[in-house]
C-alpha cells in the first residue's frame, strides 16, 4: 500500500514538473510592416480626432467599447503622441504609447492581435 502511494506521488511529481517546449510564434516581415503601418494610421486618426476610424482599430470587446466612449470625448489635436517600437517576442505583439499634454506624459501599454487579416488593439492599459 505504501509503495502504491509512493509510486503515485512520484508519478504526479514528474508529470507536474515536465515542461513541453512551446513552439515560438514567428511573424512574417509583411505582418510586422502591416502592424507598423496600422500604428501610424492609428496615431494619425487620433491626431485628427476621427472617431469612426479609431473604432476600426480596436477589437470589439466590452473593455474596449467602454474605453472608446471615453476616447471620443478627448481632443487629441493638442496632444503629442509617440509610441515605442513593437515587441514581437510574445504571442501577441505589444508596445507602449505616450500621450504628452502640458508637460505631463501618460503611458499606455497596447497589445495587438491579428484577426481577419487585420491588426486590432486587443488590450490597452496604463503602464506602471
Amino acid at each position: 500500500m505504501k509503495k502504491n502511494f509512493l509510486y503515485l506521488f512520484l508519478l504526479f511529481f514528474f508529470i507536474s514538473c515536465s515542461h513541453l517546449p512551446m513552439k515560438p510564434i514567428v511573424f512574417s516581415p509583411l505582418d510586422k510592416i502591416n502592424l507598423e503601418n496600422s500604428i501610424t494610421n492609428f496615431k494619425a486618426s487620433l491626431k485628427n480626432n476621427n472617431v469612426f476610424e479609431i473604432t476600426n482599430f480596436f477589437e470589439n470587446n466590452y473593455r474596449n467599447r467602454k474605453a472608446l466612449v471615453v476616447l471620443e470625448k478627448i481632443d487629441f489635436s493638442n496632444i503629442t503622441i509617440f509610441s515605442s517600437k513593437v515587441d514581437f517576442s510574445k504571442k501577441n505583439p505589444t508596445n507602449t504609447f505616450g500621450f504628452s499634454y502640458s508637460g505631463e506624459t501618460f503611458y499606455y501599454y497596447f497589445q495587438y492581435t491579428y484577426k481577419n487579416n487585420k491588426w486590432k488593439i486587443s488590450k490597452f492599459d496604463t503602464n506602471s
